[in-house]
């Protein structure tokens, strides 16, 4: 874990992620794995005392004792995997994908969300014809902004492609940023915008807030029943704070439990934690010392691929690969 955050200080490309990455390098997520793996390897013991002395010797399994261990293993490996998706945004980023019908203010969320004059605006539709991306700090995430052409009908040859570089864009994103002109209100156009797009990752803009609204953004967020909405005005820069606490949800990074950026990381958490599950649902059925122990070691398998006791070599030359050394 602390080679594999040597590179991530190099890579980091926000002060978060330059954070989190010095954290593992300094041990903070060892420390609390080793804890982990002290547990894991007194609750194999325990088991496995039951399968290689005799009840004669040793007395009968305090199985109490082994759900207790196995438990707090649990709670641990869970407590650390609840941060795997911040973190993994932390070191790897996100996208976010600005969407909608021509003229609804997209290219001016972009340029005020920014910062600054990135995007051509004017009041003609069909402006932007190609994708436009940039990369914004939100909270310690580097999220990738992405504008893209507005999605109607009936548009030339280049315009066309846009569109159609604007879904595959919406396919892929992270979140899906739906920008409506909140002033002319929610309108047929809006509608199947919204009808191609995945609602669980879809958050409604109502742009334009600055003017008289014709309709409330919760009730399009009930009808759409997309994640989240937020109202703006990307001219004058109102509720933009509010949007980005969405993209990136406020306290995601914050706490005391070191953040798991690393997707492999997690990855063997994940199966540790799920190995750890199984043996004590077999503990609970009564299912023998045998099936419990062969659980309990796959999860003691799965923790080594992070602290570095059984991790495959091709794993290990894949990290190392990285530093580009002894080549």
């Amino acid at each position: 874990m602390q080679a594999e955050a040597v590179a991530d200080v190099v890579g980091a490309r926000t002060r978060a992620g330059l954070a989190a990455a010095l954290g593992q390098l300094e041990g903070a997520l060892s420390a609390r794995l080793a804890d982990a793996r002290r547990d894991l390897l007194s609750y194999r013991a325990v088991v496995e005392s039951t399968v290689d002395f005799d009840a004669d010797d040793i007395g009968d399994p305090d199985i109490e004792e082994q759900r207790r261990l196995g438990e707090r293993v649990r709670a641990t490996l869970e407590e650390l995997l609840e941060g795997a998706t911040a973190g993994a945004a932390v070191r790897d980023g996100m996208s976010a994908v600005i969407v909608g019908r021509p003229n609804v203010g997209k290219s001016t969320l972009l340029n005020a969300l920014l910062g600054r004059d990135r995007a051509i605006v004017t009041e003609s539709p069909g402006t932007t014809r190609d994708v436009i991306e940039e990369t914004l700090d939100v909270a310690g995430v580097p999220v990738r902004l992405i504008d893209t052409a507005g999605w109607r009908d009936g548009a030339d040859a280049a315009e066309a492609a846009g569109v159609e570089r604007s879904r595959a864009a919406s396919r892929g994103a992270d979140v899906v940023l739906l920008v409506f002109d909140v002033s002319v209100g929610w309108t047929q156009d809006d509608r199947r915008v919204a009808s191609d797009l995945d609602v669980s990752r879809v958050v409604v803009v109502g742009n334009k807030c600055d003017l008289a609204a014709a309709v409330d953004v919760d009730d399009v967020v009930r009808s759409t029943r997309a994640r989240a909405g937020v109202t703006v005005s990307a001219a004058r820069g109102d509720g933009l704070a509010g949007l980005r606490s969405i993209i990136v949800p406020a306290g995601a990074l914050t706490g005391e439990t070191p953040l798991v950026t690393n997707i492999r990381h997690a990855d063997a958490l994940r199966r540790a934690a799920a190995a750890v599950g199984r043996s004590l649902d077999a503990l609970t059925e009564g299912r023998g010392p045998e099936i419990v122990c062969e659980e309990v070691a796959a999860a003691t398998d799965a923790l080594g691929e992070v602290t570095g006791e059984t991790t495959p070599d091709d794993v290990l030359r894949t990290i190392f690969e990285r530093f580009c050394v002894g080549k």
